[in-house]
Parts: C-alpha cells; sequence; structure tokens
C-alpha cells in the first residue's frame, strides 16, 4: 500500500490546448510521476472541465492520482482523488459493510471490504490486493471467531 506518495509530483502548465496539455502529461507520467496536480488558472470553467475529464484517463490508466485543488465542484465532476474520494468511498464501504453483512456473512462482506479499500485508496494490484484482503478476511475470521469465540453473521450460505 501506498502510504505517500514519493518521486516525480507533476503540475499541468497553463495550456488551452488539451491535446498539447495531454502530450505533456503522458511524458511526464511515463517519466515516473506519482502524481498530477491539474491547474489551469487562465481557463475557462468549460475549458477546465474538457482538460480534467481528458487528464483522468491516462491518469487512472497508469493509477496515478489526480489532484484538482481550488475547485471542489470540478474535482467532483469528474471523480478526482484526493480527500474528498477517501471520505466517499470509505463511508460507501462501511455502508455496504453493514448492510451487506447480515445476507453474505462476515468473511465475504470483510474480503470485500478491504479489497475495495486496498485498491481504491492504496492503488494495489489486482494480485496483491485480492491475497491481502483474503488473508485479512481469514484472519481477523479467525481471531474473532475461533480464537475470541465471537459470534460473527454467517450469510445465507450457512448451513
Amino acid at each position: 500500500m501506498k502510504a505517500a506518495v514519493s518521486g516525480l509530483y507533476a503540475v499541468t502548465p497553463d495550456i488551452a490546448d488539451t491535446a498539447e496539455l495531454l502530450v505533456k502529461v503522458e511524458a511526464a507520467l511515463a517519466g515516473g510521476s506519482g502524481l498530477l496536480q491539474y491547474r489551469n488558472k487562465t481557463a475557462s470553467a468549460a475549458l477546465r472541465l474538457e482538460q480534467a475529464r481528458a487528464l483522468c484517463v491516462p491518469c487512472r490508466r497508469r493509477g496515478v492520482p489526480l489532484i484538482i485543488n481550488d475547485h471542489l465542484e470540478l474535482a467532483t465532476a469528474v471523480d478526482a482523488d484526493g480527500p474528498r474520494g477517501r471520505v466517499a468511498t470509505m463511508a460507501g464501504g462501511l455502508a455496504a459493510f453493514v448492510l451487506l453483512l447480515p445476507w453474505l456473512g462476515y468473511p465475504v462482506v470483510s474480503f470485500g471490504l478491504v479489497a475495495l479499500l486496498l485498491r481504491r485508496l492504496g492503488g494495489m494490484r489486482w494480485t496483491l490486493t485480492l491475497a491481502t484482503a483474503l488473508l485479512s478476511a481469514a484472519g481477523s475470521h479467525y481471531v474473532f471467531a475461533v480464537l475470541l469465540s465471537v459470534p460473527l453473521p454467517r450469510g445465507l450460505f450457512a448451513d
């Protein structure tokens, strides 16, 4: 899991040509940028929206967080990364955990929550995400259900 961004941190220049901006951003990402901050102080709101949407594609493809500050409505419109996205992911994941727990049971739902959080917030590769989620769900189930004898919801699939 990424505890912090390290290495190259790229900030976009004020460019009105979206295609030119994408070329520069692709080069920065290919060069190893670990985070991209979109800033265009001279652009109109419509151009900022167009460019932010365009920047989401290469950032998501490479697993690089896209940060948009100074424009919360723009960050929300394109689902950019940042504290707002992390809070929404955590709140949504916990709500799903609570709602699905009685039907799917603790092991399945805890696996899903851990996988969601690791993938969305930690940016881990799928193989590592699934392995970690499986070990976490199995380990916590063993500790609570077996060692501590805490009755956990088993869901509809229980015998």
